[in-house]
């Protein structure tokens, strides 16, 4: 929302913070406001590069809350269960943020694991947060000042998105389909969860040893590491991590049709060997068949640079408003498609001195924002489905890039998809997918003759019809209407006009009578001149 559209600059003018005030003011506004920043770090589709920028580095690292509190919520959430694991925990805590802080176990059975405490009264706090949000929004939208989302459709996003980060049971629902779909996956690892020291309030998972990436994007200094991070931060090949990171995405998305949705830096841990770690499991997403197969043919288009095919795939995606201008919007996507496959091959900007100083996302994820912002002004909108895969799919490209700016996104995808594309077509020739198709196929030369006998003789005794069914836009039905109430109105007008001329009235009743009467005459015209202006 902040500085983006030119009305909102105009409104706005000097009262707009730059990046970095903008994040320390939501420093001081607190732990939820943080994650606020957060969330609005990774949607560039929302707010400027500059500002996706500075909100990346953002972590919310509170005061951690006194032990007695976090081991009456194990005891009260886990019941029975619970002394078992706090005869094993260490009472301070491995991390602390604004929702919840993490305890070290060791399970006799199951090594070390992560316990994730929620901090106490949080839905209370979290409400309270987001009714200020929705009164920041209000305000927002009655000083009709512009952006580029409704204000309050990015609040009801936000707050979506926070209440499923408190939902533990759907946190460990998440972390159970994506450990199961991931197992085999030699790139990345998902931490096995224990269900038996689950609860409300507490998600139990196996414990990641590795360095966070927001610590290694900020390069944090190897003297405040824990000595076996200490080792591992010599042997990091970010390069490799960054390559990583974009091929786990992509296959978590194409292949599992399930994806850790919320990529922030401080939800990945670089391990040994370039394999990447995941944590926090609140917001995942699936993607249906459909979805799937329309997003993967808009894809494979974008990273081909096949313009034709791209305007036809995203036409797909996309769902029309009643004030959607397809015209408009073909031209201004193919000049900005164009415009964008003229600089894609461009050589390389001169490297970096930090990675960390790498642009929010490449051009292909600018280009991919901009059409969407595109799509939005000329009245189509993006499921919310697509707009998160999306969204973690370019928060994936930009913080690979801060890894190493050498990494791009397009000559992995475009690889990846030709794979997937062969996979798929080998796969319909597995006994299992062969057997139906067998099946409607002798069903259909069974059958054949016959339809084609019946098709014949309904042709040749002219009793061939095709029906045909005509489906009008919301905006030819909306004159039709309005043609109505213009004719109605006409009727009317007529109608009084006539009863303006009556005669029989004695002389007092009837000038009350006639200036009643021109009055709604009156009305009725200025009705039908405003009726006219709109059609």
């Amino acid at each position: 929302m902040v500085g983006e559209s030119r009305p909102a600059r105009r409104s706005l003018g000097r009262f707009a913070p730059s990046p970095r005030q903008f994040r320390d003011f939501l420093i001081r506004l607190g732990p939820i406001a943080v994650k606020m920043g957060q969330y609005l770090a990774v949607r560039p589709d929302l707010v400027a590069e500059e500002y996706c920028d500075v909100l990346m580095d953002l972590t919310d690292h509170v005061p951690p809350f006194p032990w007695p509190i976090a081991r009456q919520v194990i005891t009260e959430d886990l019941g029975e269960r619970a002394p078992d694991l706090l005869a094993c925990i260490e009472p301070e805590p491995i991390a602390s943020g604004s929702l919840a802080q993490v305890y070290l176990a060791r399970l006799p059975d199951c090594g070390r694991v992560a316990v994730k405490v929620q901090r106490p009264n949080l839905r209370a706090l979290v409400d309270k947060e987001v009714r200020r949000l929705r009164r920041l929004a209000w305000f927002l939208q009655v000083a009709h000042w512009t952006f580029v989302v409704d204000p309050r459709d990015a609040v009801d996003e936000l707050a979506r998105w926070i209440y499923q980060e408190i939902d533990f049971v759907h946190e460990l629902g998440n972390l159970n389909r994506l450990f199961e779909l991931a197992c085999t996956d030699p790139a990345s690892l998902i931490p096995q969860p224990y269900p038996r020291f689950c609860g409300d309030r507490v998600v139990t998972a196996e414990y990641l040893q590795g360095i966070v990436l927001s610590d290694l994007l900020r390069e944090t200094r190897v003297e405040v590491l824990p000595e076996p991070d200490k080792e591992l931060l010599k042997t990091v090949d970010r390069t490799q991590l960054a390559e990583n990171l974009l091929r786990v995405m992509l296959r978590q998305m194409f292949q599992y049709r399930f994806f850790h949705a919320d990529l922030h830096p401080g939800n990945l841990v670089a391990l040994h060997d370039g394999v990447l770690g995941f944590v926090d499991f609140g917001l995942c997403l699936d993607l249906d068949d459909t979805v799937r197969r329309r997003q993967m043919e808009y894809l494979s288009a974008v990273y081909d640079g096949d313009i034709n095919r791209m305007f036809g795939a995203v036409t797909e995606i996309l769902s029309a408003s009643d004030h959607a201008d397809m015209e408009a919007f073909r031209r201004e996507f193919l000049a900005e498609t164009e415009a964008w496959l003229a600089t894609r091959y461009a050589p390389p900007p001169p490297p970096l001195a930090s990675a960390s100083a790498a642009p929010y996302g490449s051009s292909s994820a600018r280009y991919l924002i901009g059409v969407m912002r595109t799509a939005r002004r000329h009245g189509f909108m993006a499921p919310p489905r697509i707009l998160g895969m999306y969204r973690a799919l370019l928060t994936a490209e930009a913080v690979s890039r801060r890894l190493s700016a050498a990494v791009h996104l397009a000559p992995i995808a475009s690889r990846f998809f030709a794979q997937l594309k062969a996979d798929d077509l080998l796969r319909r020739f597995e006994p299992n997918q062969l057997r139906p198709a067998l099946a409607d196929l002798l069903t259909l030369l069974h059958e054949a003759p016959g339809r084609l006998h019946q098709l014949l003789s309904t042709l040749t005794d002219g009793e061939f019809a095709l029906p045909v069914e005509v489906s009008e836009t919301a905006n030819v039905k909306r004159a039709q209407d309005r043609r109505t109430r213009v004719l109605v109105t006409a009727i009317v007008t007529v109608g009084v006009a006539i009863l303006l001329t009556a005669t029989w009235l004695r002389q007092p009743v009837r000038r009350l009578w006639t200036n009643v009467l021109a009055g709604l005459l009156a009305a009725l015209y200025v009705s039908i001149l405003l009726q006219l202006r709109k059609l």
